[in-house]
């Protein structure tokens, strides 16, 4: 998980550096804290019952907007149960890439539908291990698509207020989460 932290902040900075060398388009820095649910099939769990988390996401994305609306981001995120200090497992860290397209609507709302594909890893809890091609793991990970619908205000050229909703289906099950997110223009 560190080495792909940090080729997401060498893109990042790519990102950056090319948004201000060639003047034009939007250098943005996405901080989100939602909900998540997660959905474990039985077959990946020690004790064979599927089961359904619930907890919080939190993450950040690091994204490009060009003149024309096109979207590139990078971006890492954490959802589980915090409280429980992850005991119960189902915590799912993700490493990100996604390419979409930014509408602007009236009233300074955009709306920006996303497709990207994620590198994951779901780590079992204290109470129940993880099952990954009959053997038992403490944690699992893969890659999968997924498809996010973001909408938000702009309130400045550098502020904005909005929300996401996240669908991911995975080897394990499926993880969907819904956020508010702060965006940063430079």
């Amino acid at each position: 998980m560190a080495k792909n932290t940090k080729w997401l902040a060498a893109a990042a900075a790519l990102m950056a550096v090319s948004a201000n060398a060639a003047d034009r388009g939007q250098f943005r820095l996405t901080p989100f804290v939602g909900l998540a649910n997660e959905k474990v099939d039985g077959s990946h769990l020690e004790f064979g019952e599927t089961r359904k988390y619930e907890g919080w996401t939190v993450g950040i994305s690091a994204g490009y907007r060009s003149t024309f609306g096109l979207v590139v981001e990078v971006g890492t995120s954490a959802s589980g149960e915090p409280s429980l200090g992850w005991a119960t497992g189902g915590e799912l860290r993700e490493t990100y890439g996604a390419v979409g397209y930014d509408f602007k609507l009236a009233h300074d709302w955009h709306f920006t539908p996303k497709i990207g594909v994620t590198g994951w890893k779901l780590q079992a809890g204290a109470l129940e291990g993880l099952v990954d091609d009959g053997r038992l793991r403490d944690e699992i990970d893969g890659e999968g698509v997924y498809l996010e619908l973001a909408i938000g205000h702009e309130f400045n050229s550098h502020v904005a207020l909005g929300c996401s909703y996240k669908e991911l289906n995975v080897d394990f099950g499926s993880a969907r989460s819904a956020a508010l997110t702060f965006t940063w223009s430079l």
